[in-house]
C-alpha cells in the first residue's frame, strides 16, 4: 500500500507499540510515528474495518489490546494478524449484532469476541461446541491432551474470568443439531469446529444459510498449504463456496479465510 492510503485508526490497530506510544503521549499520533518511523522501516499499512462516526480509534485499539492478551492466555490456534482481524470484524459490526462461533474448545477465540462487542457495548456471542474432544482425526488426541474431561468446565471458567458471561451464550452440542433449532439471522459466522472435509461441510450447510446480506464469514485454518489427513475441511470449504458472486472482499489474515455475504 501507498502513503495515500494511511489510515490512522488502522495504523494503530496493527502496531501495539504506536499504540502505546500514543497513548502515553511520546508521539501525536499513529500518522506521526509513520511520517517520522514507520515510512523507513517499511511498516505495514493493512487496513481493519471502518468504525462508525464517533468511535475512537484508540478506544478500539486499547481493547483489542486487552483482548488478545485475555485471549493468549488461553490455550487456542487463533493468534497474531488473525486474531487482530477477528476482533476487528466484530468490534466494526452495528449494534446489537448476533455472531455465531461453531468449535470454541477452551474459549481463546470467544474471548476475543466477546471483548469486542463488550467494547462496543451490544451484542451476543453464541458459542456452538459438543465440548467433548470430538473433531478431525488430527486434531481430536491435540483436543484431549490439552483439555481431558473437563472441557466445558474449563470454557466456562474462563469466560467468567474475563467477565464475559453476560456477553456469551453456550449452545453445547454438534453444530448441524444445534442449527435445528436455530431461527436468528446471523452478522459474523465464525467456522472453527470440526475441521475434516464431512465435519467442515455440514457445519457449513447448516450454519451458512442464516449469515444476512453483507454478513461475514469468517473461516479457520482455510489457507493455501498442505494439510494434515482429514484436517483439509476448511479449506475445501473456501475452494469450493468463497467466491463471487456469492461473497466479495475475501481476503486472508494469516490462516483465516474472511469474506462478506453479498446481497
Amino acid at each position: 500500500m501507498s502513503d495515500d492510503t494511511f489510515d490512522e485508526d488502522s495504523y494503530l490497530i496493527e502496531h501495539a507499540d504506536v499504540l502505546e506510544s500514543v497513548i502515553q503521549g511520546h508521539l501525536a499520533s499513529g500518522r506521526d510515528h509513520y511520517e517520522r518511523y514507520g515510512r523507513l522501516e517499511k511498516r505495514s499499512l493493512r487496513h481493519h474495518p471502518r468504525l462508525g462516526p464517533g468511535i475512537s480509534p484508540i478506544d478500539r485499539a486499547r481493547a483489542m489490546k486487552e483482548a488478545i492478551q485475555l485471549s493468549e492466555a488461553i490455550p487456542g490456534w487463533c493468534r497474531g494478524a488473525e486474531a487482530k482481524e477477528l476482533f476487528s470484524q466484530a468490534y466494526a459490526l452495528a449494534d446489537d449484532p448476533i455472531i455465531v462461533e461453531i468449535g470454541s474448545f477452551l474459549g481463546s477465540s470467544s474471548v476475543l469476541l466477546g471483548n469486542a462487542r463488550r467494547a462496543r457495548g451490544s451484542g451476543k456471542i453464541h458459542c456452538v461446541d459438543p465440548f467433548d474432544c470430538s473433531g478431525d482425526s488430527f486434531s481430536k488426541p491435540i483436543y484431549e491432551k490439552l483439555a481431558g474431561n473437563g472441557l466445558r468446565q474449563q470454557f466456562d471458567r474462563n469466560i467468567e474470568e474475563a467477565c464475559l458471561s453476560d456477553w456469551v451464550e453456550v449452545h453445547q452440542g454438534a453444530a448441524e443439531l444445534v442449527a435445528e433449532y436455530w431461527r436468528d439471522p446471523i452478522d459474523l459466522l465464525f467456522l472453527d469446529g470440526d475441521q475434516s472435509p464431512i465435519g467442515a461441510r455440514v457445519a457449513y450447510d447448516a450454519w451458512s444459510r442464516f449469515l444476512k446480506p453483507n454478513g461475514v464469514i469468517a473461516i479457520h485454518n482455510s489457507d493455501p498449504r498442505i494439510y494434515a489427513e482429514d484436517h483439509d475441511g476448511h479449506r475445501r470449504i473456501v475452494v469450493g463456496e468463497i467466491h463471487s458472486p456469492a461473497f466479495g472482499e475475501i481476503r486472508l489474515a494469516a490462516t483465516t479465510t474472511f469474506a462478506k455475504k453479498m446481497a
